[in-house]
């Protein structure tokens, strides 16, 4: 709905529907594996800071029985997250790029072979 003209589609069921009949139910996927394969980055640089962090913390406060407070934590996956998304953003700027170009070539292909009423 996001990609068509206004009033194209009377609802999401109805774009959903269209977007079926044009490409099948594999349609509905595509852009699956990319964003899939995006994740990868963010996790792997969120995780690896954030236990940096913890680590780091636990070995310059040796004595604490109890660990880091609930706020440092959310300090430390507040920052995680973000050093994830800086490391993340550009492919995902690409994917979203590449995923809209394929979804409206596929429309476009798909509405010109349609039989004409």
């Amino acid at each position: 709905m996001a990609i068509s003209r206004q009033g194209e589609f009377s609802s999401l069921h109805a774009c959903i529907q269209e977007a079926i009949q044009s490409g099948g139910l594999r349609s509905l996927y595509r852009g699956l594996v990319p964003s899939v394969i995006g994740i990868v980055p963010y996790s792997g640089v969120d995780m690896a800071v954030f236990w940096t962090l913890r680590a780091r913390w636990l070995e310059t406060h040796p004595n604490t029985s109890k660990g880091p407070s609930v706020l440092t934590m959310l300090g430390f996956g507040a920052f995680s997250s973000v050093c994830g998304q800086l490391a993340s953003y550009p492919m995902q700027v690409n994917n979203n790029s590449t995923v809209m170009h394929i979804v409206l070539c596929s429309l476009t292909l798909a509405r010109s072979l349609a039989p004409h009423h």
